[in-house]
């Protein structure tokens, strides 16, 4: 039975517009542009019109007024940052591509753990080396590969927490499934996938 995917790096949504950036409603313009036609994220057409209103009235105005205009701006794009921040989360194979769709700039968070699976290049064109998660029992460790991210080939199950994979086609994506299989009576691992540019 298949697991729920779960990558050791989870990304991250961020606006990076300081609050005292002189070109802050330049920026928050660019977004509002770029979210508007995310394939990924749809965003409700009165929120946009709402929000480009404000940028327009930022732009034009000084003073205090100007403070209250960004913090509705701020808070609208933060609003629309948690849309796209969802989507990541719900579909993790595709979230950076998710994130840039909506202007946002993608930030990595490390999720600490005892034992990571990690895909790594390898030293020759087209080889990638792997690492699976262990344990102190007796288990042995199950692999796939995909280049499409939803269909899975199963590789040869090892014994050896490390794996190699050789004649991989260079200059796309990947993507590898790891699952740590106990004995029976013991649940398995959780299946993690990770993915890397191969080169």
């Amino acid at each position: 039975m298949l697991g729920m995917p779960s990558a050791v790096h989870i990304l991250t949504a961020a606006l990076n517009i300081k609050k005292g950036d002189p070109r802050r409603g330049e920026k928050a313009l660019k977004i509002a542009r770029i979210c508007s036609t995310s394939i990924w994220v749809t965003v409700d057409l009165g929120t946009l019109t709402v929000l480009l209103a404000d940028i327009a009235a930022f732009n034009n105005t000084t003073g205090k007024e100007r403070k209250r205009i960004w913090q509705d701006i701020n808070s609208s794009l933060k609003s629309i940052m948690e849309q796209f921040q969802h989507e990541m989360r719900v579909d993790p194979v595709n979230s950076r591509e998710i994130c840039e769709s909506g202007g946002f700039s993608v930030r990595g968070v490390y999720i600490k753990q005892e034992q990571v699976f990690s895909v790594t290049q390898g030293n020759d064109s087209g080889t990638i080396d792997m690492i699976g998660n262990t344990c102190d029992t007796t288990h042995c460790h199950d692999w796939k590969h995909s280049e499409t991210g939803t269909d899975f080939m199963r590789l040869k199950p090892t014994t050896d927490s490390k794996k190699r994979v050789k004649d991989l086609k260079p200059g796309k994506r990947h993507f590898f499934q790891h699952q740590l299989i106990m004995p029976e009576g013991i649940d398995d691992g959780p299946l993690e996938t990770l993915f890397i540019d191969v080169i």
